[in-house]
């Protein structure tokens, strides 16, 4: 027990000092120490979702996370692309003068900063005043009106899944149903699923058209340079033509002229023999 007693009073004490008086090693030692915890507590807070079944209320919470997972990682990626685009682009124009823009991560802490309501205009206006009130902007309506609104709708239509599926099970245990109850439920349910299936035909139809025209348009683009191409062979063949019959009229001592030498032209390709 002393042991374990001056164990615990020795660590407290560590703890009290300021790091810059700790040895080395037990510095190393107890950030890494403090990273586990940190690990461990989010570990802990995620692991308790699965108490959310127990309510209602929070187990139509959990349900609509898991229902718009899919859409969700999809919109992150989105807002990731557009951040660093955004962020690229605060970067080329205010890094040189203004501290919160001097590197990429001051840049995109910065901008995601903005998306929380603390920002520094005045700080962009100093370095270029006509684009800091572009990029400023373009950037709050573009994330603000637009990227949130997507990510509001996400949720939307997976709450709106999730309540419409909790209330028809909250239905079935609360009475049994009529015979047409059933059938309307079922009539329903086909109904959803038949649109569902008329959707996805539909995005397969666009994609369809969509190659199609690409197709077409590879095609019709290949048919023109094999044209361009024709007609380059052909004027350059009635080029030489028309320099033979030129050379063979100043030979035999005739001057003719363009009109002329295109009738001679004419007469030598419908009579080659004559």
């Amino acid at each position: 027990m002393g042991v374990v007693a001056n164990a615990c009073v020795t660590v407290s004490r560590t703890r009290a000092l300021p790091f810059s008086k700790r040895a080395p090693s037990s510095h190393g030692s107890y950030t890494s120490v403090f990273n586990a915890d940190a690990a461990t507590v989010i570990i802990i807070c995620f692991k308790t979702l699965k108490f959310f079944k127990l309510q209602r209320d929070l187990s139509m919470m959990r349900d609509t996370l898991a229902q718009a997972a899919g859409d969700l990682i999809i919109f992150m990626g989105l807002m990731l692309v557009l951040l660093g685009g955004f962020t690229v682009m605060g970067l080329n124009i205010f890094g040189t003068q203004a501290e919160s823009y001097k590197s990429f991560s001051f840049t995109a802490g910065t901008i995601f900063l903005i998306l929380l309501g603390e920002f520094d205009y005045d700080e962009m206006k100093e370095v270029n005043s006509t684009f800091a009130f572009i990029y400023f902007v373009v950037y709050v309506l573009f994330m603000f009106f637009i990227v949130l609104n997507i990510f509001i709708a996400i949720l939307n239509d997976a709450y709106t899944v999730v309540h419409t599926n909790q209330q028809w099970q909250e239905e079935l245990k609360r009475k049994p149903l009529t015979l047409r109850e059933k059938f309307e439920m079922a009539r329903a349910k086909w109904r959803e699923r038949k649109k569902m299936a008329y959707i996805r035909k539909l995005r397969k139809d666009r994609l369809k058209e969509a190659k199609r025209k690409q197709k077409a348009w590879e095609k019709r683009k290949l048919e023109k340079q094999h044209m361009g191409r024709a007609g380059h062979k052909r004027r350059k063949a009635a080029r030489k033509e028309q320099e033979a019959a030129e050379e063979k009229a100043k030979e035999e001592g005739i001057e003719l002229k363009g009109a002329t030498i295109n009738r001679h032209l004419k007469a030598r390709r419908a009579k080659p023999h004559g």
